[in-house]
């Protein structure tokens, strides 16, 4: 399930990202967004909090440029500086100032850049089922996490990504997963096609996946 929400997250990448654009990684954590577009050739920044996600995305990407450091304060880079932002897996809604971190991708990127960030959905069938959708905010549990406690989260609906990213132009959100989870054991190449069916539902339907990508 995990790979293939990565194939469409790089679908969705080579889309935006286009050959000598500077790009910032903000959460990188290992460096996915590097792995997910290692075939073109760009200039590449990742910041992320963890020391220890940070050792091993420079053993997995030597010679590319990591920073230590909070994604809610982008003060160390210079304004309208990158040409693209990415924020995968939720690493934004692990952020409890997200408000400033929202600010912090304003200022540094370019215009006519793109942001494109992926945050865990309030009214994910999942938390539906569990009635956890009536709190914003709480635990979360990391799939594929060794940990079991889980990390504490912000979860966003539709309006509230409108709402808070509305300084940026042209905002969209579309849902990733929304049933894909519950058909049963598939391959990575089935999962990818259910989830491409579910992206051409109307945004009323898909605000019920797993995550939305803004």
């Amino acid at each position: 399930m995990s790979l293939a929400e990565d194939m469409l997250i790089k679908e969705l990448l080579e889309l935006h990202v286009q050959p000598g654009a500077s790009v910032l990684d903000c959460g990188c954590g290992t460096g996915l967004a590097r792995k997910l577009l290692y075939d073109v050739d760009y200039q590449y920044v990742g910041i992320d909090i963890s020391r220890g996600m940070l050792d091993v995305a420079e053993r997995n990407f030597p010679g590319e440029s990591f920073v230590l450091g909070d994604i809610s304060d982008l003060s160390q880079f210079y304004d309208e500086s990158f040409d693209c932002l990415v924020s995968l897996n939720g690493a934004l809604s692990h952020v409890v100032d997200y408000k400033n971190a929202i600010r912090g991708f304003y200022r540094v990127l370019g215009r006519g850049g793109v942001l494109i960030v992926m945050l865990y959905s309030r009214y994910s069938i999942s938390r539906i089922l569990r009635m956890s959708f009536m709190r914003g905010s709480g635990i979360y549990k990391i799939r594929n996490s060794r940990g079991a406690d889980g990390a504490f989260a912000v979860f966003w609906s539709v309006p509230s990504v409108m709402r808070e990213f509305g300084a940026f132009k042209d905002v969209g959100v579309s849902g990733l997963n929304l049933i894909a989870g519950y058909i049963g054991e598939k391959k990575s190449d089935d999962y990818v096609e259910f989830m491409k069916m579910e992206r051409r539902l109307p945004v009323f339907i898909q605000r019920f996946s797993h995550a939305l990508v803004g």
